[in-house]
């Protein structure tokens, strides 16, 4: 939560800031004419905030690095520094975050399967999947692509964590009536659909944390 309301008050601050440039130019009182730098700055500055974030949680270090190199790269054209496509860079990064992601998923659920901790990957794709027996969490990324996840039969353990990180993708997680949802995910430019409604004598809780950019998240 405190990672959302960070996002908001740099939002907010810069709404403040372009409105008071574009007043106080259209009242003739400044001259500007570096709107070209001015977003690329924000957007800048925007990308290397998202990117120090993920990398505080030491979870996605890979889209940190992401987030913080295209954010340097937008600021330093903007600043006239380095004359470079942004695009030209960024889509190989992203493929190779992306299948970084995807290997080491396939790492985890060799190394820790029998805890019933369960991983999912997606890129491009779409995935789906539908638990029985104890579950103590998981990671669900989603880049791309769509994943769906069952829970209805699952024995889901109280005090247990799904990871999400969903870039231009989306997440279904469809969750037992016996289990309170804590949501503590950060979403950007994206959202968190919570339809739950745990029963009156439902104790266990779950707990949804991680990253959404430009996707959705549905809980039901």
């Amino acid at each position: 939560m405190k990672h959302n309301i960070v996002i908001r008050a740099y939002l907010g601050l810069a709404a403040v800031a372009i409105g008071l440039l574009l007043l106080l130019r259209n009242l003739h009182v400044i001259s500007f004419d570096y709107w070209g730098e001015l977003w690329g700055g924000f957007l800048s500055l925007w990308l290397i905030l998202v990117g120090c974030m993920i990398l505080v949680k030491r979870s996605r270090w890979i889209w940190g690095l992401l987030f913080l190199s295209a954010g340097a790269t937008i600021g330093l054209r903007a600043l006239h520094i380095v004359d470079v496509n942004f695009w030209q860079i960024v889509w190989p990064i992203l493929f190779i975050a992306v299948g970084f992601a995807v290997l080491f998923s396939l790492v985890k659920d060799g190394k820790i399967s029998k805890m019933k901790v369960k991983h999912m990957a997606a890129a491009w794709s779409g995935q789906s999947e539908k638990v029985e027996g104890e579950y103590t969490g998981g990671t669900i990324s989603s880049v791309f692509s769509g994943v769906d996840l069952d829970l209805r039969q699952a024995d889901i353990q109280d005090g247990a964590v799904i990871e999400l990180f969903v870039l231009f993708g989306g997440v279904d997680i469809i969750i037992p009536n016996d289990v309170v949802i804590k949501n503590e995910v950060t979403a950007i430019l994206g959202g968190v659909d919570d339809k739950t409604s745990p029963g009156v004598k439902a104790k266990k809780t779950l707990y949804i944390r991680g990253e959404c950019f430009f996707g959705g998240i549905e809980l039901k």
